[in-house]
């Protein structure tokens, strides 16, 4: 089976913006492997909005020191 990493981010996308804190984190997790200075920034909204409804993974990382 094929993994289609492209569809995977676009429904995760998807997921973030709809305010699923679990899709939320995930995004997190896939823009902040990017080299990009604005994935970073994306990434980082991302994890805010995560641990603002409480995911638990989310809490951890926003609390980490950089």
């Amino acid at each position: 089976m094929k993994l289609d990493l492209d569809k995977s981010n676009y429904w995760t996308l998807i997921g973030a913006e709809n305010g699923n804190a679990v899709a939320q984190y995930n995004a997190w997790v896939q823009l902040s492997d990017s080299r990009s200075s604005n994935d970073d920034q994306r990434a980082v909204f991302w994890l805010r909005q995560a641990a603002a409804q409480g995911d638990p993974d989310a809490l951890i990382e926003f609390r980490k020191p950089e």
